[in-house]
């Protein structure tokens, strides 16, 4: 029988692990070794007897302090809360880090510390008059007959922390802050005779027991704001006056290191994007500056070429010479052009099939069949602005053209290369749409004519190469949407100048004449037309690179009005071309692209996706206040130089509530083992709304901005306990941490 019981204990043992088995306390098999380290400061404890204990009072470890600084180490086989003491003997002696003097040390010298052991962790856990405090608060935390738990520690070492705006375990209490606060218990004692820096210890732990720091009630506390006050340290105790409470639901002290390192992680990362951002910025300037490609010049000389060939056919001629193009044809259905001026030559050969070749062959283009052209020549590059800059003026497409009619449909097929100036695009399918409807001929009544209503890009398989980037991916236009008011116009018209108008609300114009002056020279309105208080003129030689807003500003008038107190008023229009000349006023509400952009190091690659919600009926002129309503998702990778590859999604939706614009943002970026996310709810100028920021590891920032500024309410917390506050020091940005540290967010 006893043997059965035996075999039974030890199967029941080995289920447990061993733990509890044989007896109370750790077994030093079942644990892995941990070490405590740190160092032992009243002043400078040298050859001091350290010990930890179990809560129960068992000892784990004992050793002694460094005989020259005052620091220890001990191994211990044990998880869970263990109680540091340090204690002196004969053997024992303090020093005075700043004067190096020795002095006794007390043989009833018995300070604590605390610390929260885990199973092969290396821990620094150090041993001050802030520590024994500690001890005090988690010790008063305790309901009776329990002892400190894991969570009462931390609660104390946070509250603690934040009262003298260091953590009392971990920061070594030799430097900084830390030091100047022992300093300053150091000279209540040297101020007070026959009291012991021990002795203001304990009554500072007893005060401080409750959590609560008050000046008024506790001497203790009054001089010890008063020597950090005069040593000018900067903490909650002193920026309150010796009068402090920890704020409810504190985060642990832990959760404020990891806080503060994730922090730093944000400014690494954050500066890693903003240079990374600042040095695309001027690669892509870099990069679209030395760009040259006129693909308008390109296609108007190509329908230039094409629409003579169609009139060749038709009369049956071999050759015609254009514009300076000679256009020669080379066999059914085979075509060659050439034109040379000053210093360059432009050529190429155009192949039709021979279905085309006779009378019908212009009507083949609106007819219910397909015509094929493949292009191989060079055209001008027709930019004064490029060739001044020592661009070659040429241009050159290799392609093929597909045209497919049926109806009022025409779709349109291309695939080729694109080059000019060191720039390449391959153009692996372009497809398109032409929509028409039909009108009478004016020139013979009997027939109709095609009239173009619009034009839609479907997809654009495209890569190229614009200086250091390479562009590979598909653009695809998923919906097309008519905007109202550009289709009772009948589509979007063309700018072909502007018309201005003068008036006087009261009195007759005087006078009526009006000039705009741009870059030195002034042009002469000319006046269309005159009444008693108004009069319309039309500047039609203002050359095209002078926008809206040149015009308007240098507008001026010697008219005056007949009524002395009125003052003259100028209106300025565009004046529109009769013809329409795209789409009926259709245009892509939905466009996708997917596909890579990367420049040696750098990539990014994955799908965007915009969306226009209100492109039926928004207000498009040009002086129009109406917001584009959008919706555009990006979900990828982005790859920064010597930085983890990130996967990306970002979102950002604008809609109108109430009246006013909302910007509605989401943010999500992963990299290594972090994960952030972001949402954002702003009003129309970014300036005013809610900031959301959270980890995977519980961390939140609740962020308020009015004015663009971060409100005083917003708050960093970490599982729901607060970490923080953010306020402003030198109109910068920055985090309050509840130990009472600042930190910058930029």
């Amino acid at each position: 029988m006893k043997t059965k019981l035996l075999l039974s204990s030890v199967a029941a043992c080995a289920v447990v692990g061993m733990v509890g088995c044989g007896g109370g306390g750790s077994s030093s098999t079942s644990v892995e070794e941990s070490k405590l380290s740190g160092v032992a400061v009243d002043d400078l404890i040298l050859n001091g007897i350290v010990e930890a204990t179990t809560m129960d009072g068992t000892s784990l470890a004992t050793g002694r302090t460094s005989a020259t600084d005052g620091s220890y180490a001990l191994n211990l086989n044990y998880a869970g809360v263990a109680m540091i003491q340090v204690r002196c003997d004969e053997n024992s002696t303090m020093l005075n880090p700043e004067t190096q003097e020795k002095t006794e040390c007390p043989t009833n010298m018995a300070l604590r510390s605390m610390a929260d052991v885990e199973a092969g962790v290396e821990q620094t856990v150090n041993i001050s008059p802030l520590t024994e405090v500690v001890v005090a608060r988690a010790e008063a935390l305790v309901e009776e007959g329990q002892t400190v738990s894991s969570q009462e520690l931390e609660t104390a070492r946070a509250e603690i922390g934040t009262m003298f705006g260091v953590d009392p375990l971990a920061d070594n209490p030799t430097e900084g802050e830390y030091a100047t606060i022992v300093g300053a218990i150091q000279e209540i004692a040297d101020s007070t005779p026959g009291t012991s820096v021990l002795e203001v210890t304990e009554n500072l732990a007893d005060a401080l027991e409750d959590g609560k720091a008050e000046a008024e009630d506790e001497p203790v506390v009054a001089a010890l704001t008063a020597a950090m006050d005069d040593a000018n340290i900067t903490n909650n105790l002193t920026d309150t006056n010796g009068t402090y409470t920890p704020p409810e639901n504190i985060a642990p002290m832990t959760d404020i290191d990891a806080a503060k390192a994730f922090m730093a992680e944000v400014r690494t990362q954050t500066t890693s994007a903003s240079d990374f951002v600042n040095a695309e910025e001027v690669a892509v300037n870099e990069a679209l500056n030395n760009t040259v490609m006129n693909i308008e010049e390109m296609t108007n000389t190509l329908d230039m070429i094409v629409t003579n060939i169609g009139d060749m056919i038709e009369n049956e001629a071999t050759e015609v010479t254009v514009n300076g193009y000679t256009i020669t044809k080379e066999a059914e259905g085979e075509y060659s052009y050439s034109m040379t001026d000053n210093t360059t030559t432009w050529s190429g050969n155009l192949q039709f099939p021979t279905v085309i070749a006779g009378d019908e062959a212009e009507a083949a283009l609106y007819e219910d069949q397909t015509l094929k052209i493949h292009v191989d020549g060079t055209f001008p590059l027709a930019d004064e602005e490029a060739l001044n800059n020592g661009a070659t003026n040429l241009q050159s497409l290799v392609a093929n053209l597909e045209t497919t009619h049926a109806g009022t449909n025409t779709n349109i097929k291309l695939s080729g290369i694109v080059s000019s100036n060191g720039t390449t695009y391959t153009i692996r399918e372009l497809d398109a749409d032409l929509g028409y409807h039909e009108v009478t001929d004016e020139d013979d009544s009997n027939n109709t004519e095609p009239e173009l209503d619009y034009l839609k890009l479907n997809t654009l398989n495209l890569e190229g190469v614009i200086g250091d980037y390479t562009i590979d991916g598909v653009l695809t236009v998923n919906a097309y949407a008519q905007n109202s008011a550009l289709a009772e116009k009948g589509g979007i018209e063309e700018s072909t100048g502007f018309y201005a108008a003068i008036s006087c609300d009261n009195g007759d114009l005087q006078n009526p004449t009006l000039t705009a002056t741009l870059n030195d020279v002034t042009y002469n309105g000319e006046k269309e037309y005159s009444e008693n208080s108004y009069a319309g003129f039309e500047f039609n030689d203002i050359p095209g690179d002078f926008d809206w807003d040149d015009i308007r500003d240098n507008l001026a008038t010697s008219s005056t009005c007949s009524d002395e107190n009125t003052s003259v008023d100028i209106d300025l229009y565009h004046t529109w071309s009769d013809e329409e000349i795209a789409n009926s006023g259709y245009l892509p509400s939905d466009t996708t692209f997917v596909g890579t952009v990367k420049r040696e190091n750098a990539l990014l690659e994955g799908t965007l996706n915009a969306k226009w919600t209100n492109i039926e009926t928004m207000d498009l002129s040009e002086d129009s206040e109406d917001t584009p309503l959008v919706k555009v998702a990006f979900n990828g990778t982005l790859q920064m130089p010597e930085r983890p590859e990130m996967l990306t999604t970002l979102t950002f939706k604008n809609s109108v509530v109430d009246g006013n614009i909302s910007n509605a943002l989401t943010a999500s970026y992963s990299y290594d083992a972090t994960v952030i996310n972001a949402s954002a709810t702003m009003d129309e100028d970014m300036e005013n709304g809610t900031v959301e920021i959270t980890t995977q590891t519980g961390l939140k920032a609740a962020l308020t901005l009015k004015d663009d500024l971060i409100d005083s309410s917003s708050t960093l917390t970490k599982d729901g306990k607060l970490l923080g506050t953010f306020e402003y020091r030198d109109d910068a940005p920055v985090i309050k941490y509840t130990d009472g540290n600042f930190e910058t967010l930029f």
